[in-house]
Parts: structure tokens; C-alpha cells; sequence
């Protein structure tokens, strides 16, 4: 999706609350509980309960798709009984959506149209003859159950797979050439589009205030690699404002800053979520074992690697370094969580101030984001550090 440039002119809340609560922050010594362990002792340093760890038997549920009435996430438990292609949440999205929103007249042809629109989707996106824009433009056709189910079916997650890929060689190309079609990245509108819940309650809004599970869950587990392509990608996206040509044109400088903040504020909603940290972690298995270790080493060392790539002069209010801890703060939560015996700040390399700042905002702002589900207002994100700060 494309992203509209902010005013220069105007403060965004966000940040400026980010850089008010840093100036305002004691980074005094904090008292432990010595019966505790160790990232359990910081947690109530903070403020914060110890992580309940998660038992080791736990049932894995079926997924289920967001309802194609009023776009609500994993609540499609209704399905249509003529075309079986359509999800609802309840009676009265169905009577909705049969009487006014036109599943009446395309419930008989539902299976083709489907079909139909899925293969040109697909077909598109896998076309590298095609601009980077046009590739990407018919994702929201596939908000509908139906159409995305057909698309995977053809392909769909492979290639999402191969975009990510392209990404992570060619997204800075894109920005620096001058070609205005080619001015997307691939990781920004699978992210913001395809992926996000409330696709048809929220459509033509940009931000990403959570997730679809379900979407996103099969992704990940389409493939061994699926989950890392799509990381780094995202990643190195996130770097190219850093770049000092694109730095000097403002406007471009400022539109991809937000792009950046979007694709990360939507990796902390992946985060959110409980069940696809699972799936993240532990792939199709239960238990994290080796493979959930080198999983977490592996986002470790992508973080650390974006960290030290930001430029304090480049990442307007330090909104992305803000972001990208917080991300990290939100995957050491599933890690106690999950039983996963690392210890994020310590691979990613924290120490001194920013060992403090992460301790302190990062920490209780994940950890209120997971408790709530979704994104933060700015009263509940304000109240989260407050909370740490007494």
C-alpha cells in the first residue's frame, strides 16, 4: 500500500511522547528479588509480574479465518452452506452480507470468481517483468476468505517467499533509481495489506493495529525459510532511510521513515500474538527445542544487525530504535514464556543507557501490548511506562 508523506510540520504524538519519557526516566540502581532468576528479577525491577511459563502439553487449535462481513480476526466460525467460501463471525454478518454487501448474487459463481481472481493475483505478483507498484496492487482483491484460499492453492506463500527474496536484494535499488513504479517494498505491502486483521472494516487505512493469525500462521509455516526471508527483508527495508542520498530528499526521507515505522509497528503485532510466536518459534512441532534456539539467535542477530545500522540523524525521534527494542523486548517475553533459554538483550548486545532504555520503556511497552492484544493508544502507552517508572 502506499503510504502518505507526514507534515513536517507537525509533532508527531508518538515520538514526542518517545523522546519525553526518555528525558524523564531515573536510571537509578533497581532492586531484585534474589529467589527469582535472572530476567525474572529484572522483570520485577519493572514492575511486572515473572512470565508464566507455558505448559508443555499444550492443544494446538485450528486456525480460523477472519469473518468477511465486518473483517474481525479469527472469528470466521460460520460458513456459508451454498459456496462454502464464505466466513462469518456471526447470524447477523451473514444476513448482512447476503442481503447488502452482495453475497447473494455472487454466491452461486462464488468457487469460479474465486478461482479466478486468485490465479491473476498470483499470476501478477510472480511476474518480474511487471513494475514493483503493479505486482502488489491487486493484494486487497484476496481481502475476501475465498479468493485467498484459492490463491494458495496456486502458489500464493511461495510467492510471497520469492518477493521477500527480491527484497532483500533489490528494495534500496528501487528507492534510489528514480522509477516511481518501482518505488514499493514487497515486505511493506504483504505486511500492511494481505497480512493485517480487520482488512475489510479498516480498508483504505493505513496503520496496523494488529494481525490476522491465521494468514500469517500459514506463511510461516509454509516453508523453513519463509519466516527468516520475510524478516530480513522487512529489515532491510526498515535500513533505507538510512541511505545519505535518500536522506537529502526530504519528502522521500520522510515518507520511508513512516513506511519503516508502519512495517515495524506491524512486527510488534506479530509479536502480539501467541499463537504465531508459536508457530515462529516452533514451527509444526510443539516444543521449541534446537531449532526455536537458533530460531531466536536468528531474529537476535537481525535486530542487532538493524540496531547498529540506524542513524541518529536519520531515524527522525529515535522512532525506530524505539520499535525495534520494543520487538525485541516482545520476543524475550516468548522466550521465558516458551522456555526458551536465552537472553535477548544479552545476544543483541545491550549495555549502559540502552541495556536501561530497553529495560524500562521496551519491556513494560511489549508487555502491554501482549496483555492488550493489539496496538497502544498513546494514553495506554504513556500509562505502560509510567508504570515502570514507580
Amino acid at each position: 500500500m502506499k503510504q502518505a508523506a507526514p507534515n513536517n510540520a507537525v509533532v508527531d504524538p508518538i515520538a514526542k511522547q518517545f523522546a519525553q519519557a526518555i528525558e524523564s526516566i531515573d536510571f537509578g540502581e533497581t532492586a531484585t528479588n534474589a529467589h527469582l532468576s535472572g530476567i525474572d528479577q529484572e522483570r520485577v525491577a519493572l514492575g511486572l509480574s515473572p512470565v508464566k511459563r507455558a505448559p508443555d502439553d499444550f492443544v494446538e487449535k485450528p486456525d480460523v479465518p477472519s469473518c468477511d462481513a465486518c473483517g474481525k480476526s479469527q472469528s470466521g466460525h460460520l460458513i456459508c452452506g451454498r459456496c462454502q467460501l464464505a466466513f462469518y463471525c456471526s447470524k447477523d454478518c451473514q444476513i448482512a452480507a447476503w442481503k447488502s454487501q452482495g453475497h447473494k448474487a455472487e454466491c452461486s459463481g462464488m468457487k469460479e470468481e474465486s478461482q479466478r481472481v486468485a490465479k491473476e493475483v498470483v499470476t501478477v505478483m510472480a511476474d518480474t517483468t511487471l513494475s514493483a507498484v503493479a505486482r502488489v496492487q491487486g493484494l486487497e482483491q484476496l481481502d475476501s476468505e475465498g479468493p485467498y484460499r484459492e490463491a494458495k492453492k496456486v502458489g500464493l506463500n511461495q510467492v510471497i517467499q520469492a518477493l521477500m527474496v527480491e527484497d532483500m536484494e533489490h528494495v534500496q535499488k528501487r528507492f534510489t533509481s528514480g522509477d516511481y513504479m518501482e518505488r514499493t517494498a514487497f515486505c511493506s505491502s504483504v505486511s500492511c495489506t494481505l497480512f493485517r486483521g480487520g482488512r475489510i472494516s479498516r480498508r483504505g487505512v493505513a496503520t496496523t493495529r494488529s494481525i490476522d493469525e491465521s494468514r500469517v500462521r500459514s506463511y510461516v509455516r509454509s516453508s523453513p525459510d519463509a519466516f527468516c526471508c520475510w524478516l530480513e527483508a522487512s529489515l532491510i527495508f526498515v535500513m533505507v532511510p538510512m541511505d545519505r542520498k535518500i536522506f537529502k530528499n526530504k519528502p522521500l526521507h520522510a515518507q520511508l521513515h513512516q513506511s519503516a515505522r508502519d512495517i515495524l509497528a506491524s512486527w510488534n503485532q506479530v509479536f502480539t500474538n501467541e499463537r504465531v510466536s508459536k508457530a515462529i518459534l516452533f514451527g509444526k512441532g510443539k516444543v521449541a527445542g534446537k531449532k526455536g534456539v537458533e530460531r531466536v539467535k536468528f531474529i537476535a542477530s537481525k535486530i542487532k544487525w538493524a540496531l547498529n545500522g540506524l542513524k541518529e540523524q536519520m531515524d527522525t525521534h529515535d522512532v525506530l530504535e524505539g520499535l525495534l527494542n520494543q520487538l525485541l523486548a516482545m520476543v524475550a517475553f516468548w522466550c521465558q514464556k516458551f522456555q526458551v533459554p536465552l537472553n535477548m538483550p544479552t545476544l543483541v548486545g545491550l549495555r549502559g543507557l540502552k541495556l536501561q532504555m530497553y529495560q524500562q520503556m521496551a519491556v513494560p511497552l511489549g508487555e502491554a501490548t501482549i496483555q492488550k492484544g493489539f496496538a497502544l493508544n498513546n494514553q495506554e502507552a504513556q500509562a505502560a511506562m509510567q508504570r515502570a517508572r514507580r
